[in-house]
């Protein structure tokens, strides 16, 4: 997590999480992945991936690319009624996330 607090200078948390009692937990440390199989192709399929931004949680596919980049597909139902994000792997070190 590049970012651990928010711009008034408050830890980041789940707020936007469809279960009331959940949106106070930090962000921090939260799975937002989970539950892929790698197949034949290079690829993970039948995950899943939870978007804090909007609290929802998708079915999700990836693909490592040629580049070093990972290609992420969150959807509804099927794959073409989703969102693509390619990753990037940071320059620089990260500062290890720990929750307060």
């Amino acid at each position: 997590m590049r970012e651990q607090m928010d711009a008034a200078g408050k830890e980041k948390v789940d707020a936007k999480n469809p279960d009331v009692k959940l949106r106070t937990r930090s962000i921090c440390q939260l799975p937002m992945l989970g539950a892929f199989n790698h197949t034949d192709k290079g690829e993970w399929e039948d995950g899943w991936i939870y978007n804090p931004e909007d609290g929802d949680t998708y079915k999700s596919r990836m693909v490592l690319q040629d580049d070093g980049t990972l290609r992420v597909r969150g959807f509804i139902g099927v794959p073409w009624l989703g969102k693509s994000q390619v990753w990037t792997r940071p320059t620089e070190q990260l500062q290890e996330c720990k929750p307060t």
